[in-house]
């Protein structure tokens, strides 16, 4: 609530993304073995139960917050779940959680391999299941790290202007060498994983400078903003390493970076 006030007293709008989140791919439901499983009637019953319980939760904290906009996380819905499943998920945030913000949905997104979680839907179960999924949704977002090229992320991007659907861009391009040419994540809980890294924040700025550029293309006006993954207001998380040990300056963290300087500006 805090947080909501302070951002509506500032003309900043708000948005909640929900996803489901465990120490290894086991904590939660087996999401990677879903692919075979898109007609599993058990699978899906079980699973959308469990997760609408979660949404609830997240929702009546936004619509009591005043919160803009809720957007559901690719790595908790799998979009190939059969369409009731969703019909029935945005009738629970509309009308059990009582909001009335923008209802989104995060896909991931590769330039290199040219793909998304929406191909992967289109080539599973067609075109038509794609336009139904997004006719449920206000907006679609996409969260991509490898933006090494401005031409590759604008050919892409175009496919998607016919479904006439705002388009957010969530930036995850690490502070490091090459950050912008791969999707490996880069951990910023601890150095254990990234001492072999060498810190490059032009890298980072670099992926953010060519993603505005398309804003700025009158051909790309359903475009409707970038998101910026896992800022952190400090450096030490609450578990896991002592104080000091966090590695955010190598992460998609643009806190104190060069691109928090270039997304600043340009807003």
């Amino acid at each position: 609530r805090v947080l909501g006030k302070y951002a509506k007293s500032h003309g900043i709008k708000t948005e909640i993304l929900v996803g489901f989140y465990g120490n290894n791919l086991n904590s939660f439901w087996p999401i990677l073995e879903a692919k075979g499983k898109s007609d599993n009637r058990m699978f899906w019953d079980h699973f959308f139960e469990e997760y609408k319980k979660l949404i609830l939760k997240r929702t009546r904290i936004a619509a009591d917050a005043n919160i803009d906009s809720i957007i559901l996380d690719h790595k908790t819905i799998i979009a190939r779940a059969p369409v009731r499943y969703w019909v029935d998920l945005i009738k629970t945030i509309r009308f059990e959680g009582g909001f009335k913000g923008k209802i989104g949905y995060l896909s991931a997104l590769s330039l290199k391999r040219q793909w998304s979680g929406f191909d992967d839907l289109r080539e599973i179960k067609g075109e038509d299941s794609l336009q139904y999924l997004f006719s449920l949704l206000d907006f679609i977002g996409f969260e991509v790290q490898d933006v090494y090229d401005e031409r590759s992320l604008a050919e892409y991007l175009i496919t998607y202007k016919k479904y006439k659907k705002p388009v957010h861009l969530m930036i995850t391009t690490p502070s490091v060498d090459d950050g912008d040419q791969h999707t490996d994540y880069v951990e910023p809980g601890g150095r254990f994983n990234t001492n072999h890294l060498i810190e490059n924040e032009q890298t980072q700025a670099n992926a953010y400078e060519r993603a505005i550029r398309l804003f700025e293309n009158n051909k790309f006006d359903f475009l409707a903003g970038i998101n910026s993954w896992g800022y952190a207001l400090n450096d030490d998380l609450t578990f896991g390493q002592s104080s000091g040990e966090a590695a955010y300056e190598k992460s998609a963290s643009i806190r104190c970076q060069l691109a928090e300087e270039v997304l600043a500006y340009w807003y």
